[in-house]
């Protein structure tokens, strides 16, 4: 018979023992090997949104250290104008927040931003590791963590900077502290639990699906009538409103992506079969390994037949995310990677129907081992994305040019601009992207595109308006907007010589080449006012340039 969901006799509930412990420590120490792979390596880059957390957090950092308490938005919108590659607004801050922390103690570099999200990682899957000790045994609780830790999709977010891990790590710890709280009705865990959900929604604002998790497990659990009856759910309500209240009226006042990504109208009905089916094929295409996916559908069937009244929680966080994410108009296969921990679980779940039948339990273990060993041999042999040589041409731009400007045109600008910031010590540049003088759009060079140079002579006056010198372009125009094709193009034919030519080693992107022009006509700077326009949040800036 299987036990109650709350009984108090289950394994798991009875205290940590050394086994427990150990169980635990081995887990981390797994994780963390693999997490830190190639963490010395400060050329490993290929994601633009990485590029942007890792300009976020030395962004925090530096505010915190000059506490411009009385200027707050004058001091971003001059550092924005300096470094263009900060997404605060876009993404929230939290997660850049302990990157900063990192950033101060180890300096800015990627290494120290990685470690951010290994803290991340290490309190998000002990969490889920006491939750699935309480709900089953250790047993289920080791095995459904070394599957999610070895699951090579969510290893690699790691290596990138990226906040996948940290939100899917507030998850599980929002998740485990709510479990908590249902199981004793200890009002602490409930305020903590509104504590640490608002934290993941200012980690990733997609987190906000867990409500309709904790009211669907409510209403099956037949508990939601009395949940909203109490006086201390109001109050964690309250505090919820408090935390998150912020993050809502920024997301509206610098939200114009974020809300069509979200709500918008899309032309592809959200009821359409393409729609409906498209995560699952995210699931068996991306985030689960083949042997993984056999392995989860038996003991999620296995779970069905036995009608085990303790997977409801996390056949309701599978359900909550289908939902959540089929509904939003935005796609990719990194949004709804809240449910993996859960089909870890099931994958894991036959140890506790086989505890009695040891020959099968053995079988079931060497499967589990095997699978595991395929999962880690596979992570190490997915490559490090990078991208080399950007460094050398920020040096050189550091040490030959003598005005405050310098001009980027091309794909990989917030790697150029973070590697600006992390190596002018004096801070004394400003980066003009050619995509926000020439043209500006959002998130894609032709999403929401406008076009505010047509020729040679606009792409003149902008050079000279702000005292340009040096500017420096990759070889192939990626975006295919003809103005950005047409500089090209004035830079080998107008009045520049070109002065160093550097090749970009990588491995996600086409070889390119970064050359590095001279403005011959340069002239001193005559703008006062810096206008950079913002579609991503629907704001344009006019920001004054500060002459150093």
């Amino acid at each position: 018979m299987i036990p109650n969901l709350f009984s108090k006799q289950r394994n798991g509930c009875m205290g940590q023992t050394g086994k427990d412990r150990i169980s635990l420590i081995l887990i981390l120490l797994i994780m963390s090997v693999l997490l830190l792979r190639g963490i010395y390596d400060p050329t490993v880059s290929g994601f633009a949104d990485a590029e942007r957390h890792l300009m976020d957090g030395a962004f925090i950092l530096d505010f915190l250290r000059e506490m411009p308490i009385s200027n707050i938005y004058d001091f971003t919108t001059h550092y924005y104008a300096r470094y263009p590659a900060i997404s605060i607004g876009y993404h929230p801050p939290f997660f850049p927040c302990i990157e900063a922390m990192f950033n101060a103690v180890f300096g800015i570099n990627i290494w120290s931003s990685r470690l951010a999200i290994l803290l991340f990682a290490l309190i998000g899957v002990s969490a889920w590791f006491k939750l699935t000790q309480r709900i089953f045994d250790t047993h289920t609780a080791f095995w459904a963590s070394l599957l999610l830790i070895t699951t090579p999709y969510l290893v690699q977010w790691e290596w990138y900077t990226m906040a996948e891990i940290p939100v899917l790590s507030m998850a599980m710890l929002t998740a485990y502290l709510f479990y908590r709280f249902l199981e004793n009705g200890k009002s602490a865990y409930l305020y903590t639990t509104a504590i640490t959900f608002s934290l993941t929604v200012w980690t990733k604002q997609t987190a906000v699906f867990i409500v309709l998790w904790f009211i669907l497990y409510l209403i099956v659990r037949r508990q939601f009538t009395s949940f909203i009856k109490r006086k201390e759910t109001w109050i964690a309500g309250i505090i919820a409103v408090f935390l998150l209240t912020p993050l809502a009226i920024i997301t509206f006042w610098l939200g114009d992506q974020n809300i069509d990504q979200s709500i918008a109208y899309t032309k592809h009905s959200r009821l359409s079969w393409e729609n409906l089916r498209l995560y699952f094929f995210v699931l068996v295409n991306s985030h689960l390994t083949w042997p993984f996916m056999i392995l989860c559908g038996t003991g999620f069937g296995w779970a069905i037949w036995k009608r085990d009244n303790r997977c409801m929680y996390f056949i309701l966080s599978i359900m909550s995310v289908y939902l959540f994410f089929t509904f939003l108009n935005a796609k990719t296969d990194r949004y709804p990677i809240f449910w993996i921990p859960a089909f870890c679980l099931f994958a894991a779940l036959p140890i506790v129907y086989l505890q009695k039948y040891k020959i099968c339990y053995l079988i079931h273990v060497i499967v589990l081992v095997a699978i595991v060993i395929y999962q880690i041999s596979y992570i190490y042999k997915k490559p490090l994305f990078y991208i080399r040589g950007y460094d050398e041409a920020v040096h050189y731009i550091l040490r030959e040019n003598k005005t405050s400007t310098i001009f980027f045109d091309g794909r990989h600008k917030n790697y150029f601009i973070y590697l600006m910031r992390v190596l002018d010590e004096k801070k004394s540049m400003y980066v003009l992207r050619g995509d926000k003088l020439l043209t500006s759009s959002s998130i894609t060079p032709g999403h929401w595109l406008k076009i505010h140079a047509h020729s040679h002579d606009d792409i003149k006056r902008i050079f000279d308006k702000y005292g340009i010198s040096y500017i420096v372009v990759e070889k192939e125009d990626w975006t295919g907007i003809e103005i950005h094709k047409e500089l090209r193009s004035y830079l080998n034919s107008g009045p520049f010589r070109l002065i160093k030519e550097i090749p970009i080693e990588t491995n996600r992107w086409q070889p390119q080449t970064l050359k590095i022009y001279q403005y011959l006509h340069a002239k001193s700077m005559t703008e006062d006012c810096l206008k950079l326009r913002l579609p991503s949040v629907g704001k344009t800036l006019n920001v004054s340039i500060q002459r150093d």
